[in-house]
């Protein structure tokens, strides 16, 4: 009976097999994960540069039967909005015992500032969800929070940058931080909280050679013009501002090509009927309608050579990076509530057709620029806008979107790329998680040491 039941279940695993690979769809990208998926062709015929690369048949078999099975993106989809629930009533319990704890303590206040102010102003909140709507407009927000940063957090991520002066003493390093609203203290009157500049903690933990500049605005109508109002991110205005920001904190210590301006709008709201519902409306669904216009600006990038490095591998493989040619020749995906923000700048797409993202791969420009300099650009996805354009001015441009800094060691990207210049972008979670850390190889420390 024992081996008649082995058989019984060894027989329907076959027939499971057989069922999916005959009438499912065989999926190479979710787009609901943003990411490779294997497909039972790869267990016959692996391709050993793929992310989704296994080593073994049964590996490679075990993992296409997970991303392939029949009603797959129906489970996805369920188990995505379930996670969703549960994030949003742990948020809305954080959110509440800060807003009601008034005996936080914030960090001391700087007599002197590293960082230009936010102009004093004054707005009101309400809940929408899990987000805020801000002067009852469209426009949403996270919790303002009255926590100082982790100090040892910080310090740890710092200790890594000073490792790699030491392994590299003639590295240049940067840090742009990108404010978001809710750490501008815009709120506090409203809410009864006292909450401390954040980036400012975070700009003090840095040793003084590395030079370090936030974005401000300085009121909520500039705000507006800066941000979307359903997304986190930046607008093609604000991404354009950061542009500048950076160029002009860069420039002023290495001889750049010349500052690049615009070169055409593209408004693919008014071209495709696009309605932008970013990422706080995804979370949100039918209980807020706003939505944004996508527009984005296009930039001469000059003769350019683009790939896409797998850090497994460490093969470059030659790539399209953003899918702007798919979208002026119209091609978009027709879902609502499909991100364009972060497959229009995130994707690229293979030689063989096969799109990837910025989260499992590394991004490699190499340009004409002439002018010496290789920058490291270490982002979280609000770089992924003025990727293209910033990295015009340098001979070779390495993109690394934060979550993958562990997936390679940063020594090599460093000595492979003869990297001179290190610019870290964005929000503050490249300061503040422990989970994004950098990767050195084994033998970096005893280097330090000699």
């Amino acid at each position: 009976m024992k081996y008649v039941s082995t058989i019984i279940i060894i027989a329907l695993t076959v027939i499971f097999c057989i069922s999916s690979y005959l009438w499912n769809p065989q999926n190479k990208i979710s787009n609901l994960e943003m990411r490779t998926l294997a497909t039972f062709d790869m267990v016959f015929h692996p391709n050993i540069d793929s992310i989704v690369y296994r080593k073994t048949f049964i590996e490679r078999l075990e993992q296409s039967l997970k991303d392939q099975f029949v009603f797959r993106n129906i489970i996805v989809k369920k188990l995505s909005g379930l996670k969703a629930k549960l994030g949003n009533l742990y948020d809305f319990i954080l959110n509440y015992a800060n807003f009601n704890d008034k005996k936080l303590k914030t960090y001391q206040e700087y007599k002197t500032l590293k960082l230009e102010s936010f102009p004093k102003q004054q707005y009101t909140l309400s809940k929408i969800g899990d987000f805020y709507r801000i002067n009852n407009t469209d426009y949403l927000c996270e919790a303002p929070n009255p926590k100082p940063y982790d100090l040892q957090t910080i310090s740890y991520h710092v200790s890594q940058l000073n490792h790699i002066q030491k392994l590299y003493p003639n590295i240049k390093i940067y840090s742009y931080l990108v404010s978001s609203i809710d750490m501008t203290q815009w709120f506090d009157s409203y809410l009864g909280i006292t909450t401390p500049d954040h980036l400012e903690q975070i700009a003090h933990a840095l040793p003084d050679n590395i030079k370090v500049k936030r974005l401000v605005y300085k009121d909520f109508e500039e705000y507006k013009n800066l941000f979307f109002a359903s997304d986190h991110h930046l607008n093609y205005k604000g991404s354009l501002k950061t542009y500048q920001d950076i160029y002009e904190m860069i420039s002023a210590d290495f001889v750049l090509s010349e500052y690049k301006n615009a070169i055409e709008i593209w408004d693919f709201t008014y071209l495709l009927g696009i309605k932008y519902r970013g990422s706080r409306a995804q979370r949100l669904r039918e209980k807020y309608n706003g939505w944004d216009k996508f527009i984005v600006f296009e930039h001469n990038l000059g003769n350019r050579q683009t790939y896409a490095l797998n850090p497994k591998t460490l093969k470059e493989t030659p790539a399209i990076l953003s899918l702007f040619d798919n979208y002026k020749k119209g091609s978009v995906c027709s879902d609502i509530y499909y991100d364009h923000y972060i497959h229009f700048y995130g994707d690229a797409i293979l030689e063989d057709g096969v799109h990837v993202g910025d989260q499992n791969y590394i991004y490699i420009i190499r340009n004409n620029s002439k002018t010496g300099h290789n920058l490291l650009f270490i982002t979280d996805s609000s770089g992924r806008a003025i990727r293209d354009v910033l990295g015009t001015h340098f001979d070779t441009f390495v993109y690394l979107d934060f979550r993958i800094i562990s997936k390679i060691d940063i020594d090599y990207l460093i000595n492979k790329y003869k990297i001179d210049i290190i610019l870290i972008n964005g929000f503050y979670d490249v300061w503040t998680n422990d989970k994004f850390v950098f990767r050195f190889s084994e033998n970096s420390y005893t280097k330090e040491k000699d």
